[in-house]
């Protein structure tokens, strides 16, 4: 395990556990619940816990999730990402505008 690894496990564990149910996930992570059952199918959520019949998230992991996104880049930042994506999407924009 690398430090960063073992630093993160080690304060994931120090975190108490609450269970968080869905009408708090939704509203902290801005999601449908078809969306979020569509990422966990697709393992880019983690997986509700069956509580009494309800699915419950563990608090910590969905703070590692909304953590672990993307920050958001602005126009003048001065490390903007390059990738093609990005680039195609400006380029429709323009058009778009025309």
């Amino acid at each position: 395990m690398t430090e960063a690894s073992t630093a993160a496990a080690s304060s994931a564990a120090l975190r108490p556990s609450k269970l968080l149910f869905k009408p708090e996930v939704l509203d902290r992570v801005g999601r449908t619940f078809p969306t979020l059952w569509r990422m966990m199918r697709e393992g880019k959520f983690p997986r509700a816990r069956d509580v009494g019949g309800q699915p419950a998230w563990l608090e910590s992991e969905i703070e590692d999730w909304i953590t672990a996104l993307p920050v958001r880049p602005y126009k003048g930042d001065t490390a903007l990402p390059t990738t093609q994506t990005t680039r195609r999407r400006v380029v429709n924009l323009r058009k778009a505008r025309v």
